[in-house]
């Protein structure tokens, strides 16, 4: 049931955004902002330049710059959960400080990004916020004893 209305809150949250108009985001518990921020979407008639049909190049979690691309412009971008929240305490200030050094000057590059952020990333490690309760994942044909 939580996942299902957990989908439906991101399927209303996407349907915002591409109906464009005023998006109101209410950020409780943050020092960045108290109350209500009010975001104004602008119409534009330009396109997003794909010519990769829905395959986006991407940027790893280790990699420190995007890929370049003649034609890409849209880019997917893993990102470790802990970089973004590691503790109880840490607010919107510090994902907002994140995503500006993450990105800086990607605007003038004309480049999009589609953050994905990982929790648990095969081969490459668990990225577990302080203070939950660590998942032990069961693998196809283990066993329980």
């Amino acid at each position: 049931m939580k996942r299902k209305s957990l989908k439906s809150m991101a399927m209303l949250l996407t349907l915002g955004l591409l109906i464009g108009g005023p998006l109101a985001v209410m950020f409780p518990k943050t020092s960045a902002a108290a109350g209500m921020i009010t975001v104004n979407l602008t119409e534009t008639q330009e396109a997003f330049k794909n010519p990769f049909k829905g395959f986006r190049p991407t940027r790893f979690m280790n990699d420190t710059k995007f890929p370049s691309h003649e034609y890409g412009t849209v880019f997917k971008h893993y990102i470790k959960y802990t970089d973004l929240e590691n503790a109880s305490s840490d607010s919107v200030q510090k994902i907002m400080d994140w995503s500006n050094a993450a990105w800086e000057g990607i605007e003038s590059q004309n480049k999009k990004v589609i953050p994905r952020v990982l929790i648990v990333y095969p081969n490459e490690g668990e990225f577990w916020p302080l203070g939950f309760l660590v998942v032990t994942w069961l693998h196809v044909g283990q066993q329980i004893y």
